[in-house]
């Protein structure tokens, strides 16, 4: 009896071990996208001929599980299959790539599988490659599927299950052109099919990578900093052994995060510390930016994406006050001389025309524009272009012998409000030339950004 029992345990397990119908023996599989929009690619019927590439970064098939080595096996799950399928003429190439999008079809991909097929039925569509794709562990991965029959077009499609994704989708489809792989043009598709990849399952530990920012919506003009913080999913212990051998120690994820604005590479690399990066953000206008945080990974830990983060920028303008000075008071009339305007800033806190990231430099912010119109009284005496330099320069000669009341009006921009300087009083005595030719200089336009205190002057503080 005992010998029994002893043959059946070595037979049930030789089917497991030959891949039986227990299906204990089934290689690994990786499932990449979770959405349940659908797409009509790949197997995008209704056209005679289609080319559809799709782009998986590495961070996404680490995060799955997925380690370097061999890819057999692609998969894409049919949500409804078509009423009439016939067969067609498929096309399934790969590549490795640095690029994190696609602006169109990237050339230079190996052919992976090469045969008829024809959609059985709704869930996993499983493409076994006759030639196994071999993965580095690092590089984001390019999927071809391209199509094309000897029928002008099917009754309908066969859609697919797929994930909004902007940037890494590209595909066109046609009647009457037989070869989909020689397709070209295209456009973004916009919706990425959910794809499973058979292949080496990492024996590193998940991450969780999570972005926030510190005020979401934020007014114009404002830097927000963003935090991105890498951890381990709940119920999972942190690797590396403790010095006693007894488990598992708090060896935290080490590595880099770099920060995405779309498939757009925002920033450069941070190196983590305590699990979190921080990087600063200053928006070109208002309206909504779309950000990730992507986590490298490292020996012990898996790479990891963040969900998308959508910062909202509010319009602003930040206040301003003007200054101005007089290079000669009091002047004679007559007398020889200029009236010249000089335009300087002097920005408290995170100030435009100031650089600022996580490092100290690496964001412009725009300076003040407009133009400047100084006056006697209400009588306007003049209007000059404020300059790159934030000067602006009048030569005048009509002020009589007397006491002259001379402000400055800065006129503001999109990103300034305009502002008043105080009155400067210009005494014009007699002299015993031609009509005086007076000086003024008009100083300092301060933009109050805040309260942090840090100051950029303009070129200069007093001219003269």
């Amino acid at each position: 009896m005992m010998r029994a029992v002893r043959s059946a345990m070595y037979l049930l397990a030789g089917l497991f071990l030959a891949g039986g119908s227990t299906g204990w023996a089934t290689a690994p599989v990786v499932t990449i996208g979770t959405g349940t929009a659908t797409s009509e690619y790949p197997f995008y019927t209704a056209q005679s001929a289609t080319r559809f590439q799709m782009l998986v970064t590495a961070a996404e098939i680490t995060a799955a599980t997925g380690g370097a080595g061999d890819i057999t096996a692609v998969a894409f799950n049919v949500s409804r299959s078509a009423a009439t399928q016939l067969s067609q003429t498929v096309n399934l190439k790969m590549g490795s790539t640095t690029a994190t999008g696609l602006t169109g079809f990237v050339s230079g991909l190996t052919t992976v599988f090469s045969g008829t097929y024809a959609v059985a039925g709704t869930g996993w569509q499983t493409f076994t490659l006759q030639t196994p794709f071999n993965w580095d562990g690092t590089s984001n991965v390019v999927i071809e599927f391209c199509t094309g029959n000897a029928f002008s077009a099917y009754p309908e499609t066969s859609p697919v299950y797929a994930t909004a994704v902007t940037g890494r989708t590209w595909g066109k489809a046609e009647t009457g052109n037989l070869q989909g792989c020689d397709l070209a043009g295209g456009s973004d598709v916009q919706l990425r099919p959910n794809v499973q990849l058979t292949m080496p399952i990492s024996q590193k530990q998940a991450t969780v990578t999570v972005v926030t920012s510190a005020k979401n919506p934020s007014p114009y003009g404002e830097v927000v900093v963003f935090t991105a913080t890498v951890t381990i999913p709940a119920g999972s212990a942190a690797r590396g052994p403790r010095p006693d051998g007894a488990g598992v120690s708090s060896v935290v994820p080490t590595g880099t995060v770099t920060f995405f604005s779309g498939p757009t590479q925002f920033g450069s690399p941070q190196n983590l510390v305590s699990g979190k990066v921080i990087q600063f953000f200053f928006a070109d206008s208002a309206g909504s930016y779309t950000f990730t945080a992507v986590y490298s990974g490292d020996s012990n830990y898996s790479g990891s994406t963040s969900d998308v983060l959508t910062q909202t920028v509010t319009p602003t303008r930040q206040a301003t006050f003007t200054e101005i000075i007089s290079k000669q008071n009091p002047s004679k009339y007559p007398g020889p001389g200029l009236v010249s305007a000089t335009v300087r800033t002097r920005l408290s806190s995170v100030a435009k025309g100031s650089k600022i990231d996580s490092a100290g430099v690496g964001l412009d912010y725009p300076l003040p524009t407009g133009t400047v119109t100084f006056y006697d009284g209400v009588t306007p005496l003049g209007t000059q272009t404020l300059s790159s330099s934030l000067e602006a320069t009048l030569t005048i000669s009509s002020l009589a012998v007397g006491s002259h009341a001379i402000t400055a009006a800065y006129s503001g921009d999109d990103n300034y409000s305009g502002s008043t300087s105080d009155v400067l009083t210009q005494i014009v005595t007699p002299g015993e030339e031609v009509p005086t030719l007076s000086t003024w200089g008009l100083v300092a336009l301060v933009c109050s950004l805040g309260a942090a205190g840090a100051f950029l002057l303009g070129r200069g503080l007093l001219a003269g």
